[in-house]
């Protein structure tokens, strides 16, 4: 997540930040940084790793957003996908097997050559099947880019993970 936080998502939003257009890389990676989507999850990753202990308050109302936040995500990627024609191309093909195939091969790979093993392994390859996330057509939205392109690919990656879950838990229950 902090890899995803830190690194993808500001590069992301820099790329697709209309606004940015004549500012320089840094200026315009330094905006995206200030983002609340990219901030607030560095800024309770810090704090958590200080120690520093939030008031029970606090606290209870972060835990309550927290608790609703998956169920939110949910109910929007079917209220956008709902409003959506499939559309089934060579470039969302491309991001689902990525996604869907390419991505646990890599971790898969990579976490045996590391040496990983068990549960932890296991853990790891499951989590790089997953069909791609809500946050894709979220970006999109927010920003009114690839906004078709981003929900068939949610779509139809979600579709084939299916077979590729299936496929991926076989894989760890007989091979991992």
């Amino acid at each position: 997540n902090l890899i995803y936080t830190v690194i993808i998502l500001p590069i992301a939003l820099m790329m697709i930040g209309g606004d940015n257009k004549g500012q320089s890389a840094w200026k315009s990676f330094g905006k995206s940084l200030s983002q609340p989507l990219v901030f607030l999850p560095i800024l309770g990753a810090v704090l958590a790793i200080a120690g520093v202990e939030v008031p029970d308050v606090i606290k209870n109302s972060l835990n309550e957003l927290g608790k609703t936040a998956g169920g939110v995500a949910l109910f929007f990627l079917g209220l956008f996908l709902s409003g959506i024609k499939m559309n089934v191309r060579s470039e969302i093909v491309f991001n689902v097997i990525v996604k869907n195939i390419l991505q646990g091969a890599v971790i898969l790979g990579v976490g045996l050559a590391l040496g990983l093993e068990g549960m932890l392994l296991k853990s790891a390859f499951i989590i790089g099947i997953l069909p791609t996330a809500t946050a894709t057509p979220a970006l999109a939205v927010a920003n009114n880019v690839y906004k078709d392109e981003a929900a068939s690919t949610v779509l139809l990656s979600t579709l084939v993970s299916l077979v590729t879950m299936t496929l991926g838990i076989v894989v760890v229950s007989e091979w991992l």
